[in-house]
């Protein structure tokens, strides 16, 4: 996907700066997107994307580590607070790609039931976002200014543990203890018995069965 994209881009030689970023699931590598970021697009804005479309449950709190270097939001309910640790999101991508100089770097929501996302530089150019939007036969709209999504991977098909028919229902107790195990159809989810039976949807997102993440 990173070559076809690379070929079927206009060219970049008109329009505003902008990123290719490749986001995939660090542990649930299946998991993945691509995103068109204007260059002055701000890190805070990324991970109210992020949240919004991938992983928010329960407000936690979050991270980018870029160059060994911690972006926080560790108060995003407290509009404006300084970051109790580490460094303010609120500096632009290009900015901090240019003080660091990376071509990967990470993200974690939730500290505690973290769900870790790696972010890859596929391409540095300048685009009109808006004409990628138009021109697209699918909606690359994102709702955010300066983000345009290009890809996403298909709804990975997960079996049902007990009859292998399609599942859509993860006990996340036994997702704990037995990983692909604990995934069930909606019928054998009725049957399933266990300690503390808590079941979450199946979706598509490395977040899938994580906390109280519904999609």
């Amino acid at each position: 996907m990173n070559r076809h994209l690379r070929s079927c881009l206009p060219s970049s030689a008109d329009g505003f700066p902008s990123i290719v970023l490749r986001i995939s699931g660090t542990h649930r590598g299946n998991y993945w997107i691509h995103l068109l970021v204007d260059r002055e697009t701000t890190l805070s804005a990324l991970d109210s994307f992020l949240r919004d479309f991938w992983v928010e449950c329960c407000h936690h709190l979050s991270s980018f580590e870029i160059g060994n270097v911690d972006y926080s939001n560790d108060n995003p309910s407290a509009l404006g607070a300084e970051p109790q640790r580490g460094k303010s999101m609120d500096i632009s991508l290009g900015d901090v790609l240019d003080r660091h100089t990376v071509e990967e770097f990470s993200y974690v929501y939730d500290w505690g039931s973290s769900t870790h996302l790696t972010v890859s530089v596929v391409e540095i150019g300048s685009w009109m976002l808006s004409t990628i939007d138009s021109d697209s036969e699918e909606d690359t709209s994102t709702g955010y200014q300066g983000l345009s999504l290009l890809t996403r991977n298909e709804h990975p098909q997960r079996e049902c543990t007990s009859c292998g028919d399609p599942a859509d229902q993860i006990c996340q107790g036994c997702l704990r203890r037995r990983g692909p195990d604990a995934l069930y159809c909606h019928a054998c989810a009725d049957d399933h018995d266990c300690k503390r039976p808590q079941f979450l949807p199946v979706v598509n997102s490395p977040r899938s069965g994580v906390c109280g993440y519904t999609g």
